[in-house]
């Protein structure tokens, strides 16, 4: 055990909250410190968790009251990587885990978890075309056993299918 104090930023004005090294309640945890100062403060200029509206946690929180850490790229809510951090370790050639969920992928080294639910519209078409461009490094098996969501398979002929 440690008895260094937590300390948890807010991304969006800075503040700094510490709480107990060892917090007993939620009132010691800096981050549950943050999670409400964000929530009162800066309500509304964050994003919504897409996992969120899934769940039946958390449902009275202001929307947009989910933010990304600015330590790890993650959402405040999930944990899940940022659309952008993904696509950026994509690029680097870091290996992407296929899951036999249609909704989730690891990615990397650390096994980071992205959801599917964060990507926009626009991300996800991003997504597809990676797909068809064969850019992204699979992990055994090498192939999405388990077709992310909002892929769906295009036979164009008996020679080539496209993922759309």
């Amino acid at each position: 055990m440690t008895d260094t104090p937590q300390r948890s930023t807010c991304p969006t004005c800075k503040q700094v909250f510490t709480g107990e090294a060892s917090p007993r309640t939620a009132s010691e945890n800096a981050y549950v410190q943050l999670l409400e100062h964000f929530k009162t403060v800066h309500a509304n200029t964050g994003h919504t968790c897409g996992r969120r509206v899934e769940g039946f946690a958390f449902r009275n929180d202001p929307p947009a009251s989910d933010f990304w850490r600015h330590t790890d790229s993650t959402c405040s809510y999930c944990g899940s990587l940022s659309p952008a951090e993904f696509f950026k370790r994509v690029d680097k050639g870091e290996e992407v885990t296929p899951t036999d969920k249609p909704y989730k992928v690891y990615v990397g080294p650390d096994n980071s978890k992205f959801y599917f639910q964060h990507l926009s519209d626009d991300g996800k078409q991003l997504f597809i075309e990676y797909l068809n461009q064969q850019k992204f490094k699979l992990a055994h098996p090498g192939y999405f056993y388990v077709r992310p969501y909002f892929v769906t398979l295009q036979i164009k002929d008996r020679q080539q299918r496209d993922l759309v």
